[in-house]
């Protein structure tokens, strides 16, 4: 079953000035529906505003009339838009979608056709169409746009066009995706991604969207810390870009995440690349407001930067029984420390304040860095923030209790995280802050590419 769904104009159903049929009739006799449904205006009660109840009365009278029963129009129904103000597009949507979810539940309508006449009604109207068959109200509408007869009077199919809103999808979906990689929430730019390589009707739009979709698939792997498979989805991808000769910038970039993922994918231990992107994993999560779980990224940093420092000793942290240096062996056994399971933090910070006091001292007094974020972390030596950082780790949801974590507690751990990672690994601070899975390496080139 066919229905034209349309607003009302003032040139509805016939224009006083030219006396030809509007923008309803004309789509009506192109279209053939079963069903019309009009939404005309009601007068304002203060009469500030003239309603288009009366033409569309007259239109529905026209469209009873057994030329367009003919046609095959069956009935035709009035649903009145009560407006203030007829070119509030908020209150237009809001009517328009409340009445669209009346008629569309219907038993009647729920597997119609839809077509949509956008040249009837104000401006705002019209929009207010595109927003709602765009956002998904209208599913697989079509829409038309009616044009004025010329001088040379052309035929109702010339006059009556179909308007491709799949632009409109286009554009939303990408915003979205920009959207979802400023937060490095890669799946969900992964789906957005998907849906833009399907809707589109640009081959070479196609084209680059499959790279980034196969891109994002990677990105999402790295992001669940799965660095084998983000490695070899990496890998393939860098082969697809490499045919796109305009996507230097992003190969350059895949190249350089290809060179990282590897060495993430062989890491056994804490190292550079590792502690690294434990940073930028929590600087993400903090992004998308998962303050708890970027605490305790931040935590495992500090953890990891302890158990960096032992193995330089020649302490396993993992395996304290199978440490290299035997007075380290021998004072971890006269503390009673269990041999067999990895070094309680406490235990790691004991060993390293007894041999390695020096590094332990400066590491605990150097004042916290600044990050670039939003949010102020104040002035506090390593050794105070830790000790606020972990109490708030382990009583917090992710660890040991139920307590949640805010966004300023959470930027002080990313602050202390990015400490010390700086100090266990001098002279580095650039290369942590230039890393090629950074959030905003990959923002500024992934969108730099659409």
């Amino acid at each position: 079953m066919k229905v034209l769904l349309s607003c009302v104009g003032r040139n509805d159903p016939v224009s006083e000035e030219t006396n030809e049929e509007g923008a309803i009739l004309t789509s009506v006799r192109k279209l053939r529906p079963d069903y019309v449904i009009l939404f005309p205006t009601q007068e304002h009660p203060a009469g500030v505003w003239s309603s288009t109840w009366d033409n569309a009365k007259m239109a529905q009278e026209f469209l009873c009339d057994p030329e367009f029963k003919e046609i095959g129009v069956k009935n035709c129904t009035l649903y009145p838009l009560c407006l203030e103000d007829p070119r509030d597009y908020r209150e237009i949507l809001r009517q328009l979608r409340d009445h669209i979810d009346r008629i569309l539940r219907g038993e009647d309508f729920r597997l119609s056709e839809i077509f949509v006449n956008l040249s009837s009604g104000t401006p705002q109207m019209e929009a207010c169409w595109l927003v709602l068959g765009n956002a998904g109200y209208l599913p697989n509408a079509r829409f038309y746009q009616v044009a004025r007869p010329s001088l040379t009077q052309r035929t109702i199919d010339e006059r009556v066009s179909g308007v491709d809103i799949s632009f409109l999808e286009e554009d939303l979906l990408i915003e979205g995706f920009r959207r979802d990689i400023e937060l490095g929430a890669y799946e969900l730019a992964e789906r957005n991604m998907r849906k833009l390589a399907k809707i589109t009707t640009y081959l070479d739009r196609k084209a680059l969207f499959e790279v980034l979709t196969e891109l994002m698939e990677a990105y999402a792997s790295w992001d669940r810390l799965d660095y084998v498979k983000a490695r070899d989805r990496i890998g393939k991808t860098l082969r697809t870009i490499q045919r796109f000769p305009n996507l230097s910038s992003l190969r350059s970039l895949v190249q350089e995440q290809l060179q990282v993922a590897g060495s993430l994918a062989a890491a056994t231990t804490e190292d550079f690349f590792i502690l690294t992107d434990i940073y930028h994993n929590a600087v993400r999560k903090f992004n998308r407001a998962a303050y708890a779980d970027s605490t305790a990224r931040s935590w495992r940093l500090v953890e990891g930067v302890y158990y960096y420092r032992l193995r330089q000793l020649g302490v396993d942290p993992f395996e304290p029984g199978n440490s290299r240096d035997e007075q380290v062996l021998e004072f971890m056994k006269e503390r009673r420390y269990r041999l067999d399971r990895p070094l309680l933090f406490y235990e790691a910070q004991d060993v390293l304040h007894n041999f390695d006091k020096d590094w332990l001292f400066s590491l605990r007094n150097t004042q916290l860095g600044e990050i670039q974020l939003d949010v102020p972390v104040g002035k506090s030596s390593v050794n105070n923030a830790m000790c606020k950082i972990r109490e708030i780790r382990n009583k917090s949801i992710v660890a040991h209790g139920t307590a949640s974590v805010d966004h300023r507690q959470a930027a002080v751990s990313l602050a202390l995280a990015k400490t010390c990672l700086c100090y266990a690994f001098k002279g580095k601070k650039q290369e942590i802050e230039q890393y090629p899975f950074s959030y905003h390496k990959v923002y500024e080139t992934v969108t730099g590419v659409i």
